[in-house]
């Protein structure tokens, strides 16, 4: 699989775990909503990784992976809130 496939797998599995979010939080399933959105933004940086054909990190922290990537400090800002 090449760094495209890959990136495009993680995207998906971020734009899946957003709807759920928003599914979720229409049925005010909130604490499911607050688990999966923090895991769409995980897979989108993992995504920006594959894509830069940079080793995915097998970590789950977002400030760090934001911070490897060389995000806008308002970008990085938003992920740490």
């Amino acid at each position: 699989m090449n760094a495209r496939e890959v990136a495009k797998r993680w995207y998906e599995q971020a734009i899946h775990d957003l709807e759920m979010a928003r599914r979720n939080r229409t049925i005010e399933g909130y604490d499911v909503a607050a688990f999966l959105a923090p895991q769409a933004v995980e897979k989108l940086l993992k995504a920006a990784f594959a894509l830069e054909q940079r080793p995915i990190p097998r970590n789950h922290n977002l400030d760090e992976m934001a911070s490897q990537l060389g995000l806008p400090d308002e970008l990085q800002d938003a992920i740490s809130t």
